[in-house]
């Protein structure tokens, strides 16, 4: 009695399943498919887990290391997907003609001996070759940036490492956001360009100068404060307002806006949605040439978007791995 008790009991409990299958049209293998790709998904989230505490431990062994930066960057760096580069090449200087020289070069203020190698090179080639400034894309005091006009980091970081002959030229510098991490002062910043007779150049935090080039033609640069524009809601639009006047008005033959964080990367961080959102119709509209950033630590010739170049040169003293992709 007791087994057919049991055998009953089990029949009727598969009606009442296939009824509810039935009545609420349950795909079984769907659902039996969904809890796999479920299974996948928390997979993959372990496995991205486990990614991420391995470059912690990395982390730490570079801070121990002496290298204070508190970034994660490769030492074998290498560009993924790659594939040759189309045609390129840079037409030949013209005698007599005036060009303007410059380099620019992001994510730099380590004080760290890879810093120092960088600045090297630029002296070298500086030394062969006319250089007429430097364009600063951000992040210039790593981990975080100066507390004020002494912080010791102007010494270590900026002053001593770029004290080389081909270097004394004014370097224009952009703030990134480690320069508004923990207790930094952007506005130190400011002020350090204001009080001392150096290269270092920061009118406002954000800002344009120009320089002539042959018959009266001229070359405009925009510098940008990007990490305010990340949190334009608490430090509001009138960054916005501004350089959408100053590139109105402009009658320069080449305009470049530079700053911090792309409007396109390819990188480790990828696109920033507030410079796509608020800066990217500006460089559209008003035919900006290039516009040129850090922050990914790495280099990227982008192809033109709408008839914008974009740039992105943050290996002035780190670099990591990139990827190729086609947009």
């Amino acid at each position: 009695m007791m087994k057919r008790f049991g055998l009953r009991k089990l029949l009727r409990r598969a009606v009442l399943i296939w009824f509810c299958l039935f009545w609420f049209e349950i795909d079984l293998p769907a659902a039996c498919a969904g809890e796999n790709a479920d299974r996948t998904a928390i997979a993959r989230k372990k496995s991205k887990a486990q990614t991420r505490d391995d470059d912690r431990k990395k982390k730490k062994k570079k801070k121990k290391s002496g290298d204070d930066d508190g970034d994660d960057d490769n030492d074998g760096v290498t560009v993924k997907a790659v594939r040759p580069p189309p045609p390129f090449s840079i037409p030949p200087l013209v005698a007599g003609k005036r060009y303007a020289y410059f380099i620019a070069m992001g994510d730099w203020g380590t004080g760290s001996p890879a810093q120092r190698q960088v600045a090297d090179l630029m002296d070298a080639k500086a030394s062969r070759d006319s250089l007429h400034f430097v364009l600063l894309l951000g992040d210039n005091f790593y981990s975080s940036g100066v507390t004020s006009v002494h912080d010791p980091q102007w010494q270590k970081k900026f002053e001593t490492v770029y004290n080389l002959p081909a270097l004394n030229v004014p370097f224009f510098a952009a703030l990134g956001n480690h320069d508004y991490k923990k207790n930094a002062n952007p506005e130190a910043q400011v002020r350090y360009a204001q009080r001392h007779r150096t290269k270092w150049q920061m009118p406002a935090r954000y800002y344009t100068f120009t320089r002539v080039l042959d018959g009266g033609a001229t070359i405009q640069f925009f510098a940008l404060d990007t990490e305010a524009l990340n949190k334009i809601e608490i430090m509001g639009a009138a960054q916005v307002e501004w350089l959408a006047a100053e590139l109105a008005k402009s009658t320069a033959a080449w305009k470049i806006v530079f700053g911090h964080h792309p409007v396109f990367s390819n990188g480790e961080h990828g696109d920033t949605p507030a410079m796509q959102k608020y800066i990217r119709p500006l460089l559209e509209k008003h035919r900006v040439d290039f516009y040129l950033a850090g922050h990914d630590h790495d280099r990227q010739l982008l192809q033109p978007v709408a008839g914008v170049r974009y740039v992105v040169s943050g290996t002035a003293a780190k670099s990591r791995d990139t990827l190729r992709i086609n947009r």
